[in-house]
């Protein structure tokens, strides 16, 4: 918005557009994760975001009308392209967590998102005050995107972690089930059915 000399207003549509554009971007990850798997839908958005950064860093040039355009086109598929990655990672993260440790797990993933998301605006400003054009900079994020897709390629396959990780769950609910003093902790619940049997099996005295 800064290249293209956009006002306050025109900034406000680009912010509402990119928010509102999350809505289909989520309903996208939800289609993605089933069609592909968490694994790659994830991977789909990382190289979705990195060519739209790229797309703006190479022809968002003035501040014409056509250049405004554009960033209502670019932003409208930020939107979209957040929508869809941030869904789908945590999908991917709480679908290959082992039961019971997920406190664990989603601690370091949320203290590694904070130690390494510092990189991109600290690149981006550096070059920034050191009078390379902002161009430059802006693609930088889509540098970083790419190395983390790079990052994910080793990774394996999603549906081999999965069947590691689904016998945990069983592992865990029965452990819980003996802890809580449950035989059965879904059919010894009060529920209208359970109630209606055990009225009907009890004999008169």
């Amino acid at each position: 918005t800064f290249i293209v000399e956009m006002d306050v207003k025109e900034i406000a549509v680009v912010s509402l557009t990119m928010l509102f554009c999350n809505v289909p971007g989520a309903q996208l990850s939800k289609i993605m994760c089933k069609l592909i798997n968490p694994l790659n839908s994830f991977r789909c958005a990382e190289i979705m975001f990195a060519i739209v950064n790229a797309l703006i860093a190479g022809t968002v040039t003035g501040a014409t009308t056509k250049d405004k355009n554009l960033v209502y086109f670019y932003a409208a598929l930020i939107g979209v392209a957040f929508g869809w990655m941030f869904p789908s990672q945590r999908t991917l993260a709480v679908a290959l967590i082992p039961k019971g440790q997920e406190v664990e797990i989603m601690g370091l993933i949320s203290f590694f998102g904070q130690i390494l998301g510092f990189l991109p605006v600290m690149v981006f400003t550096i070059l920034n005050e050191n009078g390379v054009n902002m161009r430059w900079g802006l693609s930088t994020v889509s540098f970083f995107l790419l190395t983390s897709f790079l990052c994910t390629l080793p990774c394996g396959k999603f549906e081999e972690a999965a069947a590691v990780v689904e016998p945990t769950s069983v592992a865990y609910l029965d452990s819980y089930a003996s802890k809580a003093g449950f035989k059965n902790s879904f059919m010894d619940e009060e529920t209208p059915e359970n109630v209606e049997n055990k009225t009907e099996g009890a004999t008169p005295a």
